[in-house]
């Protein structure tokens, strides 16, 4: 069972009070009037075509801040998870992990769980141990591109996976710019006109290409075969064995 609906008991309340979930809740309360209209009963029919993608539009900026919530939500239960166990949320809600957690509150399955997961370690902020204060996300820029409602769950995902998949053969300086390069894609100011008014936003396709090609450039022999990378070590070995 998971808290809200008596799950963990009394001993999942306390501490600071989150003024994002009254928002969230009166958000819910305008959806639920909306999804009860009669336009929408009437599945829209009549509206005219313009009418039609704004809806889209619109319902897409709200669709991407609620992942922004959800990704930032899960990384830090993710953080406490790995603290002490009276620090833990998942076991205290009566889950396994934080996926356990995810599929049971969001009602999804499990590799959309998981999937806010690996949005969430690209984008978390740690504390720094000495001082408390927030240190950079591993992915500051499109962090704060998801927050600001421009990229979904899916287009986090798409812009990081290549990168992430590199590992240690880019450089943090150069993994820094390639996050910046992005975020303004996905912003469109990469294509920005001449007044400085942001372009396109790039599809999903669009931004992954854009992630394989920087990938490509600061990654040029991608990663070596096992058996080349044993064999030059063994040739590179000095001494008895």
């Amino acid at each position: 069972m998971i808290w809200g609906l008596n799950v963990g008991g009394p001993g999942l309340n306390g501490g600071m009070t989150s003024t994002t979930t009254p928002i969230l809740e009166q958000v819910s309360a305008l959806l639920a009037g909306a999804c009860q209209s009669g336009e929408m009963g009437a599945g829209f029919d009549g509206l005219p075509a313009p009418e039609l993608v704004q809806l889209l539009l619109t319902a897409g900026v709200v669709q991407r801040r609620l992942d922004a919530v959800i990704t930032t939500v899960t990384g830090q239960v993710d953080d406490r998870d790995h603290r002490l166990s009276e620090e833990r949320v998942s076991p205290r809600a009566g889950c396994r992990d934080v996926t356990d957690l995810l599929r049971r509150t969001l009602r999804v399955d499990t590799r959309t769980a998981r999937r806010y997961g690996t949005a969430a370690q690209a984008v978390h902020r740690d504390r720094s141990p000495s001082s408390g204060a927030f240190l950079p996300a591993r992915f500051d820029a499109l962090g704060a591109a998801s927050r600001d409602g421009v990229l979904s769950v899916t287009g986090l995902l798409a812009a990081t996976r290549p990168l992430v998949a590199a590992g240690n053969r880019i450089r943090a300086a150069d993994l820094a710019a390639a996050d910046r390069v992005l975020a303004d894609a996905a912003r469109g100011l990469d294509l920005a006109s001449a007044d400085g008014d942001p372009g396109p936003a790039p599809t999903v396709e669009e931004l992954a290409a854009l992630a394989e090609h920087i990938v490509r450039v600061l990654d040029p022999d991608g990663k070596e075969p096992d058996d080349d990378r044993a064999n030059r070590n063994r040739g590179l070995t000095l001494g008895r064995e």
